[in-house]
């Protein structure tokens, strides 16, 4: 037994503890890192596509001025154009996307002669229109400083029109017709942030309008409203 080394189990169990400890602690040290090069912390990852433009806010508020150029010829020789003065009121649908309801309201006087070589009157008829939309637009930008929209609305108009005839003795008439019309309204246009609210500036180009008829008594005619729109705008927040 003189040369025999003999080798305690608890020599043999202090090892592999001591192994299995070295052997784990590049894993440990791993895991206790909270960030890698490159990598976001826990919590802070961004999904691949998601949408980094401005989101929308909750529901909105608008007043505006809108001006219609009237496209039928009819019209336009008569009118030339609609201005009108407006509200609408908007709720986010997602984060790109708003549904809205707007009411405007305007008048123009008009020339019934206006094709008529030798005979003018400037004001000798005036329409009046009161369009209602429902619709939606879509943001289409990415940007943190502006939204660019894309819409389109259903219009349901109430249409008047007063125009001064004569009678069979050529005494003056003044007929005041009035009736309804639909139509569709597309359009595109930016909105710009006012510092860090929910305050905006905005402007809308498009085409569309309603069209209908008017009456009174016997007397009927067709109003049609349809035209290139330009619409600025200051929204809020409510």
């Amino acid at each position: 037994m003189g040369g025999t080394i003999i080798i305690h189990p608890i020599f043999f169990l202090i090892l592999a503890v001591f192994t299995g400890a070295a052997a784990a602690s590049p894993a440990q040290t791993q895991a206790d890192s909270p960030q890698d090069i490159g990598r976001p912390y826990p919590g802070h990852e961004q999904s691949v596509g998601a949408f980094r433009g401005l989101t929308e806010l909750g529901v909105m508020m608008d007043l505006s001025f809108r001006y219609s150029h009237l496209g039928d010829s009819s019209m336009s020789g008569a009118y030339s154009g609609l201005p009108q003065l407006g509200t609408t009121l908007s709720l986010a649908t997602g984060d790109r996307s708003r549904f809205f309801l707007s009411v405007h309201y305007g008048q123009k006087s008009g020339d019934p002669y206006h094709d008529i070589d030798g005979f003018s009157d400037e004001d000798g008829m005036t329409v009046k229109a009161l369009p209602l939309m429902i619709g939606m637009k879509y943001n289409t930008s990415q940007r943190q400083d502006f939204r660019l929209y894309l819409g389109g609305a259903f219009i349901y108009s109430f249409l008047w029109e007063d125009l001064t005839t004569r009678n069979a003795n050529n005494n003056p008439v003044l007929v005041e017709a009035s009736g309804n019309g639909t139509g569709y309204y597309f359009f595109v246009g930016p909105e710009f942030p006012l510092g860090k609210g929910s305050q905006a500036l905005g402007a809308e180009f498009g085409f569309g309008g309603s069209k209908g008829e008017v009456r009174k008594s016997s007397h009927s005619h067709g109003v049609n409203m349809t035209g290139v729109q330009a619409r600025v705008y200051f929204t809020f927040g409510l």
